[in-house]
């Protein structure tokens, strides 16, 4: 979750992570901040960072949408590594095998 503090604290080029969407590759959907926080006295909570995804895309992170942002990319979930049934595999000789 992005924070007023944390988004007015960033500069241009930092990276942002997206909580729930996801890219091609399986890693969260990054964007860049590509200007300066707007926020607006009379509503302190209020603010607006605008940020920039791929080539053509740019947008505002508000305080709306600024809980499905973060920071840092979240560990990502581990991947099993294949297992390989070793039964498939027939019969493994070792040093000690050597009876058969």
């Amino acid at each position: 979750m992005l924070t007023k503090e944390q988004a007015c604290a960033l500069t241009v080029g930092k990276v942002l992570h997206h909580t729930t969407i996801k890219g091609s590759d399986g890693e969260p959907a990054r964007c860049r901040v590509s200007g300066a926080c707007k926020t607006w006295k009379r509503e302190p909570e209020r603010f607006k960072l605008p940020v920039k995804h791929g080539l053509f895309d740019s947008f505002y992170i508000t305080n709306f949408s600024a809980a499905e942002w973060n920071t840092a990319k979240e560990p990502s979930r581990p991947t099993s590594s294949r297992c390989v049934n070793s039964s498939r595999m027939g019969p493994t000789s070792t040093s000690d095998d050597t009876s058969r």
